[in-house]
């Protein structure tokens, strides 16, 4: 009697352990899912609220200029951008803009330049570029940077 309670119990185990292996494995590929479907946009961090959603479009054209990624107006198109909401804790700091592109070479172009560039206008002095990924993806960079960290 006693033996079947523990190779039940063992056996309830077994079955947890495949559960949770089948969660993070679902889990992963949803990660990777919401990845590959934001690979095209770019997330911009400290965009003044002043700058209404009608005027963020010539915003990001002058913010691209200045890292002399574009040439022309015309040369650039973007999908879709705009503001997310705030969160509770940091309302007050500027939402994140999100840009989604129409060219992932013009996104990495894009990207690429504004790690190396030093801007000198005051405008886009803090502002920092970063590719937009899932909330796990950023929690997972987060705990690898910090084991790293020496």
């Amino acid at each position: 009697m006693e033996e079947d309670i523990v190779f039940q119990l063992q056996a309830v185990k077994d079955t947890q352990i495949k559960t949770e292996l089948k969660l993070k494995e679902m889990e992963d590929k949803m990660c990777e899912l919401e990845d590959r479907s934001r690979r095209l946009n770019l997330r911009f961090r400290n965009i003044p609220e002043d700058i209404l959603d009608a005027q963020l479009y010539d915003f990001l054209i002058k913010y691209f200029n200045c890292l002399g990624v574009l040439t022309a107006q015309q040369d650039i198109k973007l999908s879709q951008y705009h503001r997310l909401s705030y969160r509770k804790e940091d309302q007050l700091y500027p939402r994140d803009v999100i840009v989604a592109f129409v060219s992932y070479d013009l996104r990495t172009q894009i990207l690429q330049s504004a790690r190396k560039t030093k801007i000198n206008d005051e405008k886009f002095t803090a502002l920092k570029v970063l590719t937009d990924v899932s909330y796990l993806t950023r929690q997972r960079r987060n705990l690898f940077s910090t084991v790293f960290r020496v």
